[in-house]
């Protein structure tokens, strides 16, 4: 039976040290106030932008080495607003809202060098996935973190049919950008 103990013992401490080094990472969500996301469209008559802060954007921060390891955003399609009600309709209408209603993105790797993150992950749009590299940059206080980026998609490879107005289509690409803040993560 002693032969058994040590073994035991050795599991136990492994398993709780296991525990205590996964317990180190930090699930951290973003401030709903002070985050957002656009999208800028441009049509051949005029251009504009749409904007949420209902954003639901959470990471995985690791205090010891000072990184965001992984990161996951998803946003309903409902909540952007363009200051046009009768353009968000139609926009929700186009984008199949009803059957699709979110956007989502997880992240597969973060790279940070000084403080410009690189990020791949998978987008997924309209029920489509596609993998996507994000640059962003971070910039830390004492009070917040914030990560702030853009990119541009073609919504065609989303299945996603360009709107148009009076015969005309918008351009086929759509900015994104985001501002996420997160509560303290200094060490």
């Amino acid at each position: 039976m002693k032969t058994y103990k040590v073994p035991f013992l050795l599991l136990a401490f492994l398993v709780s040290f296991s525990s205590v080094i996964n317990a180190q990472n930090l699930k951290i969500t973003a401030d709903k106030k002070k985050s957002t996301i656009s999208y800028s469209m441009v049509h051949p008559m005029h251009e504009w932008t749409g904007t949420s802060n209902e954003v639901n954007s959470i990471i995985l921060y690791n205090p010891k080495s000072d990184a965001i390891e992984s990161a996951a955003v998803s946003i309903m399609l409902s909540t952007f607003d363009s200051k046009n009600s009768n353009r968000d309709s139609h926009a929700l209408e186009v984008l199949d809202a009803i059957k699709y209603p979110a956007v989502k993105f997880a992240s597969t790797s973060i790279k940070q060098v000084g403080n410009q993150l690189t990020i791949d992950g998978n987008l997924t749009f309209h029920n489509v996935t596609k993998p996507i590299t994000i640059v962003a940059i971070r910039q830390t206080s004492k009070k917040e973190t914030t990560i702030d980026g853009s990119f541009i998609i073609n919504i065609t490879h989303y299945d996603v049919e360009a709107p148009s107005l009076l015969g005309l289509k918008t351009k086929e690409e759509i900015t994104l950008a985001f501002k996420f803040v997160f509560p303290v993560m200094a060490i």
